[in-house]
């Protein structure tokens, strides 16, 4: 009797365990649902519904009329003129834009295990709900339209600047960071995208 609890008790940690992996490998796995001109993912033409995943490397054209929307778990996405790597440290997503426009919508609010998105020269630690950044080499700039970001420069991971809902930030390497500064007119254009997106207009 002793040894049947005994298993009883091994499976049940088994499959615990087996339904923890899932749930994390769910949180790595998104899919495009919405696109427009030439997508590649690994340098192959991506689809529409096509799985994007874990080290996945995606890129768009670079015309303004070219983009990509991927839906993940708790994200939005959207890729303009750019390519992003997709990572995950543990649970929490992160995404990798090496270069180009990442629009991104939050639909879960993770506060205890805030996702990532790192560009060449930043690292940003995601409170927000819908944010843009734009990145290249040199600079990133990020425009926060509800929510709080949390940015650092890379060579410099100790001084950390809260960039609020209404606020922009250039970080650019090697110079120090400046306070974000109050962009209205931005933050409305910004937010077009995501109500082209599929999200509704931000309540006044």
């Amino acid at each position: 009797m002793k040894r049947f609890t005994i298993l009883i008790f091994i499976c049940i940690m088994i499959l615990s365990l087996t339904h923890c992996s899932s749930d994390k490998d769910k949180q790595l796995k998104g899919k495009i649902v919405r696109m427009s001109g030439l997508i590649t993912i690994n340098e192959k033409e991506a689809s529409l519904g096509q799985i994007v995943k874990k080290g996945d490397l995606i890129k768009t054209e670079e015309s303004d009329t070219s983009y990509v929307d991927v839906q993940f778990p708790d994200h939005h996405i959207r890729i303009k003129q750019g390519e992003m790597r997709v990572e995950a440290p543990e649970e929490s997503l992160k995404l990798v834009l090496l270069r180009g426009k990442l629009y991104t919508a939050v639909t879960k609010l993770l506060k205890e295990d805030p996702s990532l998105v790192e560009t060449p020269t930043a690292v940003m630690g995601v409170r927000g709900t819908k944010f843009f950044i734009e990145a290249d080499e040199i600079k990133t700039y990020v425009c926060v339209c509800e929510g709080t970001v949390f940015g650092h420069l890379k060579d410099a991971p100790d001084i950390q600047k809260e960039i609020p809902t209404g606020y922009d930030l250039y970080l650019k390497s090697g110079e120090e960071l400046t306070d974000p500064i109050e962009s209205p007119d931005m933050v409305k254009m910004i937010y077009g995208e995501f109500i082209d997106m599929g999200f509704q207009a931000k309540e006044e």
